[in-house]
């Protein structure tokens, strides 16, 4: 039987820090932390959110660490798709790895999506067709204008 995963573990000390290119093209970090509540206080709930500000393209490195005493006590993870789900489970034991899920909520540009990847590859498509077709006419017409054309010194 295979156990479930923690979802929604509480986790002190763990940070997360992000690395994105907004949309003037520089470069901007942030980090939060996962449970920034100090003692006396209600108890803040398991996960972060946090906002990319103005930006149309991937974050470069989203970086997770934790205050574990262990050698792998961080995962670094690069071209993570913005307006996503990321969950991220430390490893329970010694040496072992970090497990990381990317959840994509889908919308209703999708289908458009798809529709423009298949459009531009069957334009692609029927523009090498035409090319390879337009190469075999001319080395046919240079097949014949060679067998047409007369050896002199061979005679």
């Amino acid at each position: 039987m295979k156990m479930p995963l923690p979802f929604g573990v509480s986790y002190p000390g763990a940070s997360y820090k992000y690395t994105v290119l907004d949309t003037s093209g520089h470069r901007s970090a942030a980090q939060v932390g996962q449970l920034p509540q100090t003692s006396y206080h209600a108890l803040q709930t398991p996960y972060s959110f946090f906002g990319l500000g103005r930006t149309n393209n991937y974050i470069e490195n989203l970086f997770v660490g934790s205050t574990v005493h262990a050698k792998e006590h961080y995962i670094a993870m690069e071209g993570v798709i913005p307006n996503s789900k990321v969950v991220i489970l430390p490893s329970a034991s010694e040496g072992e790895a970090w497990k990381r899920q990317l959840f994509l909520r889908p919308g209703e540009w999708i289908p458009w999506v798809t529709v423009t990847v298949v459009a531009g590859t069957a334009l692609l498509a029927i523009i090498v067709f035409v090319l390879h077709l337009n190469e075999k006419r001319e080395d046919e017409l240079e097949r014949r204008r060679a067998s047409h054309h007369i050896n002199f010194d061979a005679l």
